[in-house]
């Protein structure tokens, strides 16, 4: 079993590239990366229920977290983990809150270019560097249109990044690090385009109570 700092870092690194699912991509040529630019690029914003599994190399689970997240275009994310702890993480593309309510602790941080350009932190300008940073594999297997994003970089920390549809909605967010290990993040409940205030991606002080 993963201790509390490596399932939050873990959290963390595939989270942001829940941020994939908002931004749309531009200047594609290759037959998969122009469906997925439709896929993308078809809602504003994005909400969902999550459940998050780790598994080792050998398919052993390692934890199982759930709750509801939301992502907006171009840089707006809001992580809300409920089970087994709850833990938030909210982003407007300028500062980045983490905030565990169990330990009562608040991490604030700049949202810079460098955190942009992190493992899975896949920003940009609307993500039109996308293309530079990936190749894409495309292939519909039992109703499911998927998608494998191999990095071109040697920076990389996931070895792959998956990304399943059915119907044009996502459903399934897979990432694959190098030595094995694979998160998987189940979406439900899906709902797109919705009226959302942009105070609902800054945190506020009655977040923790007050």
């Amino acid at each position: 079993m993963q201790n509390r700092s490596e399932i939050i870092g873990r959290v963390g690194r595939l989270l942001l590239s829940v941020l994939l699912l908002s931004a749309p991509l531009t200047n594609a040529t290759d037959a998969g990366v122009v469906r997925l630019k439709a896929l993308l690029g078809q809602h504003k914003n994005l909400s969902a229920d999550f459940v998050q599994i780790v598994a080792d190399a050998e398919g052993k689970e390692l934890q199982r977290s759930a709750g509801k997240m939301t992502v907006q275009r171009p840089h707006y994310m809001r992580w809300e983990s409920t089970r087994p702890f709850q833990y938030l993480i909210i982003t407007d593309g300028v500062k980045l809150w983490r905030y565990d309510a169990d330990l009562d602790q608040l991490n604030v941080e700049d949202f810079t270019e460098e955190t942009a350009q992190s493992p899975a932190m896949v920003l940009g300008s609307g993500g039109a560097d996308l293309e530079l940073a990936y190749a894409v594999e495309a292939e519909k297997k039992d109703g499911r249109e998927i998608f494998d994003l191999l990095p071109l970089g040697k920076e990389s920390a996931f070895e792959k990044l998956t990304m399943e549809f059915i119907d044009g909605q996502p459903v399934v967010l897979r990432m694959r690090d190098f030595l094995g290990q694979v998160t998987r993040l189940e979406l439900s409940g899906v709902k797109t385009d919705r009226k959302i205030k942009r105070s609902y991606f800054r945190y506020q002080a009655e977040e923790k109570g007050g």
